[in-house]
C-alpha cells in the first residue's frame, strides 16, 4: 500500500501570496437566497420555464442541455430533495401558491423585452396569493425590508395589500397599494417587521374582486453590503480572509 508523508514544519517551496483566494460556485442556493439576499423565490415568474435549446423529459422531470447535462426542474422547483425537504404542496408556478384566486402565466405582455413571463392574476374579493421563499421567508423585529413589484391592473384599477405574514395569519408587515390599469408602474415600499420569524410567508390579498398582471416582484433586507445587496455578514467573512483573488462564477454556469 503506497503512503504519502507530510512534513507540515519543513517549507520546501515558496508560494506567491496572490494564489489564495476565494471560489464561488452557483450550486443549490448559494447565489438567490444566498449570498444575494432575495426573499421571494421566482420573483419574475419564469422558474418554469425550461432554458432555450434544452430538451425537456415529463416523465423523469429533468432537462437535458445541448452539452449533454442532465439537471432536474420539477416544473421549476429544482431537485426533488428540495421539495422533499421542506414539504412542499404541488404548484404550477413555482413558490407560489393561491387562495381565492387563479393564476396564470403570461407569455406576450411581459414588463419587457427581457423577460419571459408575467404572472395573471383574477382574485375574488378578500382572495390571496402567496409566495413561500427559500423554504421560509425570515424576517426580523425592529429590521427593515425594501420591497418593489411592476404590475398593471387589468380591465380597471385594483387594490391590493402585500404583507409579510406568519403562517397562522400574524402580519409583521403590510402596504396598501391601488395598482392602474394605464400600463405597468414601479409601486415600492420600505417597511419594518414587528415580529421574528424564519418561515413566514409573502402575501399579495386583494381587497375587492380584480384582475392584476405582475411583471416582477421583489423583497430585500434593507441593511445589504455597501448597499450593493449582498448579505453583510457573508461579505464580511469573504472580506476577512483577506483573499487576492475572488473567482466567479465556479464554472458551472459559465
Amino acid at each position: 500500500m503506497g503512503k504519502i508523508n507530510v512534513k507540515t514544519k519543513e517549507k520546501r517551496f515558496p508560494i506567491a501570496p496572490h494564489l489564495y483566494g476565494l471560489f464561488f460556485e452557483d450550486i443549490n442556493r448559494s447565489a438567490d437566497g444566498g449570498l444575494y439576499p432575495e426573499m421571494i423565490r421566482n420573483r419574475s415568474f419564469e422558474d418554469s420555464i425550461v432554458p432555450d435549446g434544452c430538451k425537456y423529459s415529463e416523465d423523469k422531470k429533468v432537462f437535458t442541455s445541448p452539452t449533454g447535462w442532465v439537471c432536474e426542474i420539477y416544473g421549476g422547483e429544482g431537485k426533488q430533495q428540495w421539495i422533499d425537504d421542506a414539504g412542499l404542496a404541488p404548484t404550477d408556478i413555482p413558490a407560489w401558491y393561491a387562495e381565492g384566486a387563479e393564476m396564470t402565466l403570461n407569455y406576450t405582455d411581459t414588463l419587457n423585452i427581457k423577460r419571459r413571463a408575467a404572472l395573471d392574476v383574477a382574485f375574488t374579493e378578500g382572495g390571496r396569493i402567496y409566495n413561500v421563499g427559500f423554504v421560509g421567508l425570515s424576517v426580523e423585529a425592529g429590521k427593515g425590508y425594501d420591497f418593489y413589484m411592476f404590475a398593471k391592473g387589468v380591465g380597471g384599477k385594483a387594490e391590493i395589500t402585500v404583507s409579510v405574514e406568519s403562517r397562522d395569519g400574524a402580519i409583521y408587515f403590510s402596504k396598501d397599494f391601488t395598482i392602474a390599469d394605464s400600463g405597468y408602474a414601479k409601486y415600492s415600499t420600505g417597511l419594518v417587521s414587528s415580529g421574528t420569524d424564519n418561515n413566514a410567508i409573502f402575501v399579495i390579498r386583494a381587497k375587492k374582486a380584480c384582475a392584476v398582471r405582475f411583471g416582477f416582484t421583489s423583497l430585500m433586507p434593507s441593511d445589504t453590503y455597501n448597499g450593493h445587496g449582498m448579505r453583510p455578514d457573508l461579505m464580511k467573512l469573504l472580506g476577512d480572509m483577506k483573499p487576492k483573488f475572488f473567482r466567479f462564477p465556479g464554472g458551472c454556469i459559465v
